[in-house]
């Protein structure tokens, strides 16, 4: 007959493997739970506001387009008294004077 297996009349290896199995398994769902976590929250919270930034951040990637292209011009036709409100206009940040 099977006598049923105790704590007791385990082998340490059987408990050992027995355990880090139940780790095993919480850990993968935890991890799993969480990439879902935060899939859904990307899809529901961040994703639909992206779209108010993105002009944003247009802005910010041509203003850093230009800077880029006023430091990599050679000296002599840099203007050397560069004016704010000439790049403010550039970008249309500033309303030209009616």
């Amino acid at each position: 007959m099977n006598t049923p297996q105790t704590l007791y009349s385990q082998t340490p290896f059987q408990i050992f493997i027995k355990n880090f199995l139940a780790g095993f398994a919480k850990g993968l769902g935890t991890v799993t739970l969480y990439f879902i976590t935060i899939f859904l929250s990307y899809q529901y919270l961040i994703k639909p506001k992206l779209g108010n930034i993105t002009e944003f951040l247009d802005l910010y990637k041509t203003s850093m387009e230009s800077i880029k292209q006023l430091q990599t011009v050679p000296s002599q036709t840099k203007q050397p008294n560069l004016d704010i409100n000439d790049l403010l206009d550039q970008f249309q940040l500033l309303q030209p004077p009616q």
